[in-house]
């Protein structure tokens, strides 16, 4: 049987609004990537790959808690990609007071633990995560100011 999937309209509309802030602050194309390839994105300069995103949108504000949690999973395949294609993964997070990211390929700094979500009852929610620290996550100011070189 497969497993429930718990994006819906509301999720996915938030997801596809923060993509299209992504592409135009880094002036790349997002393409959104099936489920199997357990990152969100795609991105593409110029016709030509340069890195994996992974987009995340929190009812938090940034410094509600010390640490990032995201699966150990995701940080696994972002660094197979870039050890078996050179690319590097970028995990972008859209808090409720600002938008982050970091290069997900190169952390180092982080703790492993076992953690998710209780709230599903759904024990696949439940599994080993990384901690990673807050302020390792870089901030979008504004977007005068940005500019990134994959």
């Amino acid at each position: 049987m497969a497993r429930q999937l718990y994006e819906n309209k509301k999720s996915l509309g938030n997801e596809t609004k923060f993509a299209t802030w992504i592409q135009d602050i880094w002036k790349c194309q997002l393409n959104k990537l099936p489920i199997s390839y357990a990152l969100d994105y795609l991105a593409f300069r110029d016709e030509e790959a340069v890195s994996f995103v992974e987009l995340k949108n929190r009812k938090c504000n940034k410094d509600t808690y010390p640490t990032y949690m995201i699966s150990l999973s995701k940080l696994l395949k972002a660094k197979d990609y870039k050890r078996n294609l050179g690319l590097s993964s970028m995990l972008c997070v859209s808090w409720q007071d600002q938008k982050g990211w970091l290069n997900l390929t190169n952390l180092t700094d982080f703790k492993i633990g076992f953690g998710g979500r209780y709230d599903r009852n759904d024990w696949q929610d439940v599994e080993p995560v990384i901690y990673i620290p807050i302020h390792k996550f870089n901030i979008f100011l504004n977007e005068s100011e940005l500019e990134y070189r994959y």
